[in-house]
Parts: C-alpha cells; sequence; structure tokens
C-alpha cells in the first residue's frame, strides 16, 4: 500500500522553506545574517573545526550575532545552520573533549570539532 502525498501540506512546506532562502539571500528589511566560514580541511577530516576562540577571547560562534552559520567547503558545497543549533553542536562536542587548537600564524584559535555528518542531521 503506497501513500497519497498530501499537496497541500507538502506545498505549505516547500513554501516555508522558500521564504528561509529568501531571507537567507537577500538584503530585505527582514533578511536574516550569516556567518560563512571556510573550511578548508573538513572534506579531508570529516569535521568542521568551529573556532569559539583567539588569543584567549571570544570569537566565532561565541562572538557571531548572526542567525546562520555557513560552513564553505572546498568543493563548493555550502552548509547552513541556525546558530542556536550550532552552539547545541559544540556543547556537544566541548562535552566529549572534541576539541583541537588551531596555531598557525600569529592567531592561535581554539576550537569544537564538529562531523560533518552531524551539520545536516
Amino acid at each position: 500500500m503506497s501513500a497519497e502525498p498530501d499537496w497541500d501540506h507538502d506545498f505549505e512546506r516547500g513554501r516555508v522553506k522558500e521564504e528561509l532562502a529568501r531571507r537567507l539571500l537577500t538584503t530585505d528589511q527582514d533578511h536574516l545574517t550569516v556567518e560563512v566560514k571556510g573550511d578548508y580541511r573538513a572534506l579531508e577530516t570529516g569535521n568542521h573545526f568551529c573556532e569559539l576562540s583567539a588569543r584567549g577571547k571570544p570569537s566565532g560562534l561565541m562572538a557571531t550575532k548572526s542567525a546562520y552559520w555557513a560552513v564553505a567547503l572546498d568543493n563548493g558545497a555550502v552548509v547552513m545552520v541556525p546558530v542556536e543549533r550550532m552552539r547545541e553542536l559544540v556543547a556537544d562536542a566541548l562535552a566529549e573533549g572534541r576539541t583541537a587548537r588551531m596555531s598557525n600564524g600569529s592567531h592561535p584559535t581554539e576550537g569544537a570539532l564538529i562531523p560533518l555528518a552531524k551539520l545536516v542531521s
């Protein structure tokens, strides 16, 4: 037995997602802000390094005022996650000890390692 699609429900769900995309991609008065982070090793490691502090001061996710966190991957894909959800993922990572320190250059940073799969689950 196959389930019949509920066209009205599917249409409304699609409309809601289209409205979200519009608010993310425009500068209309009701637009949503997005913090974009390039992560050039995420595809190699399977984790997004989510910056939390630099030089001992809050930065990255801990300092953002944006509504969405976007991870730009080396293959051209971009994954966007609500900042509130990203903070939940970071709390889980910290509780599990999934942290890292990046000391390249003059701006050492500390962050949490978020599995890419968790960004879309």
